[in-house]
């Protein structure tokens, strides 16, 4: 990597003090130089090592490390499979006091824990850590200690969190009382674990978030095992509802009775978690929707019907958005079954981010105002036909993103009519797929859009290749980023 020159002084110091450290100025003396000074400096020339590992050896990290003045450990460059990057967590170890500082662990994938519980000793050694963010199983028993721990956060490359919820050990984390996230990805199997992610909460009342866990059957548990006077509330403000692991488990003749108790499991969670922001819910009975009309505080929704085919679900759905489009800002929608775009533009009319992974249809018949899509600045459509297309282009003047995934109805015709509405003159992103565009109509495209900062094309014209070629070199110099993935302009 190429250094690029300072902006300031002050960068021009870090970079100096950088060139000392790989050529091993300080090594050989009696006292560390970096033990006295200011965190924040550490902090910046451990982030600027580890963007710039042109060297063969580790050793440059070593003072830092050992310094004690070192708050984020934090790696992004580093390789830990390699030999020679194995030492680095042992220089940490080898001192008494060289965590003592440390408030955030970042650890990448490669970052595996061994049989001598390095990782473990690691956390030991920070009693300040805030922060822990790895990709590798460890026993949870050591965070007993770690009082200002906030995030706990293990991406998995598999379902192994099975290892986190046996012998009871969630139990250990009572003592953290200023949790806030503990978020375990890939978690399908969540629903099985949900005695365990109940004690989570019931045990660490400030948590906000625990990622893709899902929660709706730990909290209809303690919904139905506490007194109905003394039911608590909770303040996680994003939510998974739906994991699908428990419904498949039983047979097909008892799936229908599980879908309905999932609207108890809804119906609980949304008494539990008053102040959900963020919900992504996948939805397997009508009836599990009416409960979302009681979350006031909800922003962000996305919402799966891939697994409960039928109108009757996506007209509870458009009476649920009577009550809680308007504060909504952000609306994410996966489906089968068409979503009429009319409805939900009478609804959400504070939406900023509208992403339909469904058909979108005008259902007709619904009276909506012409300026309900006036914040709408990122459009993402998996599927439409000319009415619904121009039906939203013509009512959001304001965009700034278009995504059309499967847009086999945009031809010449109607791209002269999107453009007459000016719809597409703020628009400087813009992902076209599958559409039926000529030549000429690329280029009336590429002309009035002049804002147009990132773009990609793949038309179902194999034809349009030549074309596609000279726009791209006439305004290769107008664009900061061309899509290699497409037939691209």
């Amino acid at each position: 990597m190429t250094k690029k020159s300072p902006d300031s002084l002050y960068e021009l110091c870090i970079e100096k003090t950088f060139d000392y450290l790989v050529d091993k100025k300080w090594n050989g003396g009696k006292t560390n130089p970096f033990s006295q000074i200011n965190c924040n400096i550490v902090n910046d020339l451990f982030k600027f090592l580890d963007l710039h590992l042109e060297y063969e050896i580790p050793s440059p990290f070593k003072l830092l490390l050992k310094s004690g003045q070192l708050q984020n450990l934090v790696f992004n460059g580093i390789d830990f499979t390699e030999k020679r990057w194995r030492s680095v967590v042992k220089y940490l170890l080898e001192e008494s006091d060289s965590c003592r500082n440390i408030t955030c662990i970042m650890l990448p994938e490669s970052f595996q824990n061994d049989d001598n519980g390095s990782l473990e000793r690691l956390i030991e050694k920070c009693p300040l850590l805030e922060v822990l963010d790895v990709s590798t199983f460890f026993n949870l028993s050591v965070l007993k200690n770690c009082v200002r721990l906030k995030e706990v956060r293990n991406y998995f490359s598999g379902n192994k969190e099975y290892r986190y919820f046996r012998n009871e050990s969630v139990d250990t984390l009572a003592n953290l009382q200023n949790l806030e996230q503990f978020v375990i990805f890939h978690s399908r199997k969540s629903s099985s674990y949900y005695k365990h992610i109940a004690k989570l909460l019931q045990n660490n009342p400030k948590l906000v978030s625990l990622g893709n866990t899902d929660s709706s059957r730990a909290a209809h548990h303690i919904y139905t095992t506490c007194g109905r006077d003394t039911v608590p509330r909770y303040g996680l403000k994003e939510c998974f509802w739906g994991c699908n692991s428990y419904l498949y488990r039983f047979n097909p003749s008892k799936q229908i009775a599980g879908t309905q108790q999932y609207s108890e499991f809804v119906k609980s969670s949304v008494v539990l978690f008053p102040l959900v922001e963020k919900l992504h819910i996948v939805v397997y009975h009508k009836n599990c929707l009416q409960h979302l009309k009681e979350l006031k505080h909800l922003r962000v929704l996305e919402i799966d019907f891939s697994l409960c085919r039928g109108s009757s679900a996506r007209n509870a759905f458009i009476s649920s958005l009577s009550e809680i489009g308007p504060q909504l800002k952000c609306l994410l929608i996966v489906g089968y079954k068409p979503m009429p775009v009319d409805a939900i533009m009478k609804y959400c009319s504070n939406v900023v981010r509208l992403d339909l992974r469904c058909s979108a249809i005008v259902q007709g018949g619904i009276e909506t105002d012409s300026k309900n899509f006036r914040r709408l600045e990122k459009l993402t459509l998996f599927e439409m036909d000319k009415e619904s297309l121009e039906y939203l282009l013509r009512n959001s003047l304001n965009l700034r993103e278009l995504l059309l995934l499967y847009a086999v109805c945009l031809d010449d015709t109607l791209l002269h009519e999107i453009l007459k509405m000016k719809s597409l003159s703020k628009v400087h992103t813009l992902c076209v797929k599958k559409c039926r565009l000529s030549r000429e109509g690329l280029k009336e495209l590429v002309q009035k859009c002049v804002n147009l900062e990132r773009v990609a094309f793949k038309t179902l014209d194999a034809d349009l290749t030549t074309v596609v070629t000279e726009l791209r070199r006439d305004i290769r110099k107008k664009y900061k980023y061309i899509s290699r993935n497409l037939l691209e302009i």
